[in-house]
């Protein structure tokens, strides 16, 4: 018994003023009192092997899946009623033939043929009534189908400006589940959405200017539209989820490529997403636009490793503009059983199934992790957020290979998930990737880590903006078949939301660093190239690469440097460490724990209680050059598994309209829909931030002010709401019935409305 009391005693001493991960009921610290915090019954959900993978663009078009992609045809997400002629696209895509099967083929080009066929069971397609995303499956969701709506009105002064609201119904084709429903928190989802392609200037119909396009026409999206209408809140929660592909063309244009042609031979090569040595070509480090043309192409030469924007001067553009906090370009081309051709639709699939691979390799990550993986890995020239490029073109081989950046916006994003807010956001500012690896399982990460972007940029992109038209009947129509030019559009380089995008060692909210968490082990073999803290707080961390981190290792986790070492700092805080190696360290605190030496261990500054302390650790063969007498205050890791940061949500129809789902367009009272929104929002002229509204300078906005441009009226100020009080019965839903079935029991139910 007595035996029994002084080894707890012991222990209870070499625990003494460690810190620990600890999991908490009550309420936690809330840094902004202006977040709107929330504690969930719920805890966090964990994204899962088993979760499907959806693939769809809205129509039903398998009849060449196994001829192209050497799949059988996937399961279907089906709702009974859904091949009603009113619900459909149509089953086929007469535009592009073999559109869904062609995606599929693409799909197995991101994912590889081993995960495909391990995988199969767990794919999907939907027809266009399947892709509310209140409805989707949990999983991976891609989606091919581009609606182009009317947003022309958002870059007006009259606008609404909506600040920190989400105003679901004008948001709409922006949205996912997080975004939609205020009570979904869990990140069951990550939403990889085809942009809209680019389109020659010949085929569209414009309105204005016809004959002068100019230098920079560019098709206004409906990120950049909509979404510059609300504050940087809402901005982060809409995005949150999601990942917009845009694509590049690698090894020449691929328009024209048929079989018989001298290139048909290397379709293989040209189709493969593009490495990390590749080129882009397209834009310089002034900001200038090379040769006039936004993209340049390598003169028709088809070198392989040369990738470019898909964009010529002739052509209207598609680019992330202001989506640029969640876009990355990839390979569009691909074969689809009679050419090469090359688009978005195909350029997306591509992403997703690099999405299921990593999440096949790092089994726990979440779906917003993945994200952070894929965007930060991304292959780009300059160290910021592009207008044109995004994060830059996705690097599949490195993305493979764990995160390259520990970046304070991409992180700040899973704050909005249930049980993460604690896990990524420390009291004084600084954002923590929270890898959290399964007990039993190793996670390897290989590249170096960087922390975020360096430079804040500043000034704006300059565009022609082709805005959605009116057809002559008076019906809102696409950009890329009528539109009004509106020259001189400013797009900023920086807006308010991005700020912890960009690293300012004196703004703690752009600060970033790692917290290793789970039973598992966390392998990293590239430099820790930032300097704020690495905290292992659960299983083990080891170590082959230099850090400068302050690696701290809290009771109960184990931390392993491997090989000739440098390590900046690194305080034992309770757990173990082991240096197997020579090992360089600058600072080397010691609170309490277990330390093991197998080599020479150099210090600068060892740090420790006292004396006595300073003869016990010595004695383990660490030589160092100064101590410092000092203790170590415990800093525990205060997690709540509940706690979620929130928007607030508001439907601004909700009292505008008795029914306006059971309406079409022309049916709805817009004129006192506009008098409410008036009522409860300023205008974009009237927004502390309409300085980031596209198209205003100058103290005016460049649609009020373009004489050769249409007028808008308040049709174009709804924007999505129109579309959406239009096209909202096609996407009604009872919430019931929605059931996965084989294709072959519903293909025939669709035949009638192709």
């Amino acid at each position: 018994m007595k035996r029994a009391m002084m080894l707890m005693l012991l222990a209870s001493v070499s625990g003494y003023g460690a810190s620990h991960l600890k999991y908490v009921d009550g309420k936690t610290y809330t840094r902004n009192e202006k977040d709107y915090i929330m504690y969930k019954k719920n805890t966090a959900r964990k994204a899962s092997a088993n979760d499907p993978v959806g693939v769809f663009d809205g129509t039903l078009d398998l009849d060449e899946i196994t001829r192209l992609s050497g799949l059988p045809a996937p399961r279907v997400w089906y709702y009974p009623g859904a091949e009603k002629a009113q619900f459909q696209k149509a089953r086929k895509d007469t535009s592009s033939p073999n559109h869904l099967s062609t995606m599929y083929r693409a799909f197995v080009m991101g994912a590889g043929a081993d995960w495909t066929a391990k995988n199969f069971g767990r794919m999907y397609t939907t027809s266009l009534q399947g892709e509310n995303p209140l409805e989707m499956p949990y999983g991976i969701a891609q989606s091919s189908l581009a609606i182009t709506n009317d947003y022309s009105g958002h870059i007006t002064g009259e606008a609404p400006y909506y600040g920190d609201v989400i105003n679901e119904m004008s948001a709409i084709p922006l949205a996912g589940r997080r975004m939609l429903d205020a009570e979904y928190t869990e990140n069951g989802n990550l939403f990889i959405q085809a942009a809209e392609n680019e389109a020659p200037v010949s085929s569209v119909n414009l309105q204005k200017n016809s004959g002068n396009t100019r230098r920079s026409l560019v098709n206004l999206d409906n990120w950049t539209a909509v979404s510059s209408g609300y504050g940087p809140e809402a901005r982060k929660l809409m995005r949150a989820e999601s990942i917009v592909v845009y694509q590049q063309i690698c090894g020449g244009w691929g328009r024209g490529w048929n079989e018989g042609s001298p290139y048909s031979g290397s379709w293989m090569d040209v189709t493969t997403p593009a490495s990390g040595n590749t080129v882009m070509d397209f834009y310089d480090r002034e900001g200038g636009l090379r040769n006039g043309k936004f993209g340049k192409m390598v003169e028709h030469g088809y070198a392989k490793n040369k990738c470019v924007v898909s964009s010529e001067r002739s052509d209207v553009a598609s680019f992330p503009l202001l989506a640029r906090a969640h876009s990355v370009l990839s390979s569009g081309q691909v074969w689809n059983g009679e050419k090469v051709t090359n688009g978005t639709s195909y350029a997306a699939p591509k992403v997703a199934g690099l999405a299921a691979r990593l999440q096949e390799k790092f089994p726990g990550m979440s779906y917003h992790q993945i994200k952070q993986v894929i965007l930060t890995t991304a292959s780009r020239k300059e160290d910021r957020l592009s207008s044109f490029t995004g994060w830059g073109a996705v690097d599949i081989d490195k993305a493979m290979r764990g995160p390259s950046m520990l970046n304070a916006g991409l992180i700040e994003e899973e704050k909005f998930f249930t049980g993460m807010y604690d896990k990524v956001m420390a009291k004084d500012g600084v954002k923590f990737f929270w890898a959290e690896v399964p007990e039993n399982v190793i996670w390897e990460w290989s590249n170096d880590i960087h922390t975020g972007f360096k430079a804040k940029p500043s000034g704006y992109d300059v565009f022609d903006m082709a805005l959605t038209g009116e057809a002559p009947e008076g019906r809102i129509t696409s950009a890329m078949t009528r539109a009004s030019v509106v020259e001189g559009v400013n797009i900023a380089r920086y807006v308010p939301d991005e700020k912890n995008f960009y690293y300012d060692v004196n703004d703690m909210e752009t600060r970033a660093g790692l917290r290793k968490a789970g039973k598992g082990v966390l392998r990293i073999s590239g430099k820790l190239d930032y300097r704020e803290v690495t905290q292992v707080l659960e299983g083990k961390l080891e170590l082959s690469g230099d850090s400068e981190s302050e690696i701290r290792v809290f009771s109960g986790a184990a931390f392993e440097a491997l090989g000739k070492r440098y390590i900046r700092s690194l305080i034992l805080d309770g757990g173990k460490i082991r240096i197997s190696g020579d090992a360089r360290i600058e600072h080397f605190g010691i609170d309490s724990g277990d330390l093991e030496v197998s080599g020479k261990v150099s210090v600068g500054t060892l740090y420790v209680r006292d004396k006595a302390e300073e003869r016990k650790w010595s004695s383990k063969g660490i030589k160092y050059e100064k101590v410092v007498y000092r203790g170590f205050d415990p800093v525990d890791a205060l997690i709540n598994p509940r706690k979620v940061a929130n928007v607030r949500h508001e439907y601004f129809m909700n009292g505008f309209s008795s029914s306006p789902l059971l309406s079409g367009i022309q049916d709805i009272d817009k004129d006192s829909i506009m008098a409410g929104i008036r009522k409860r929002y300023v205008r974009n002229s009237e927004s502390p931030y309409r300085t980031y509204v596209p198209g205003y300078r100058d103290g005016g906005f460049a649609a009020d002010r373009d004489r050769d441009a249409e007028r808008f009226n308040h049709r174009y100020y709804l924007g999505g709401t129109m579309w959406y009080m239009g096209f909202g019965s096609n996407l009604e839903s009872t919430g019931k019935g929605w059931r996965m079935v084989s294709w072959t029991d519903v293909k025939d139910k669709f035949k009638s409305y192709e």
